[in-house]
């Protein structure tokens, strides 16, 4: 059960793919950088998945990480296509420090115990 992340983002990532093969309004930049975030969250949930935080943590986790999953692929999506002054680009980034930071924090807090 708890690969079923890795399905999912499998699954995600090869229909975004195939999107982006298929429809030429899809730019490249866009394409690769949704595929990006979905790599991303599903390593990041499957790591939340397989930590030994306190299930307190890995419900409100578990409920956080795919809610600002999807608002960073929808981000990423939205882009321009260009990396300079890019507000998008830069939410994505922050959102996914974010989610990083929430992850070593709770671990770091099951250390301490």
């Amino acid at each position: 059960m708890k690969n079923i992340y890795i399905i999912i983002g499998v699954v995600a990532v090869l229909t975004n793919s195939l999107f982006g093969i298929i429809f030429k309004t899809y730019e490249t930049f866009n394409w690769l950088t949704a595929d990006l975030v979905i790599i991303i969250n599903v390593l990041l949930l499957q790591m939340l998945s397989h930590s030994r935080i306190s299930d307190g943590f890995k419900v409100a986790l578990n409920f956080i990480f795919p809610v600002v999953g999807f608002v960073t692929f929808i981000f990423s999506i939205k882009l321009e296509n260009k990396l300079e002054n890019n507000i998008l680009l830069t939410s994505i980034i922050i959102l996914l420090s974010i989610q990083i930071i929430l992850l070593i924090v709770t671990n770091a807090l099951k250390m301490n115990k």
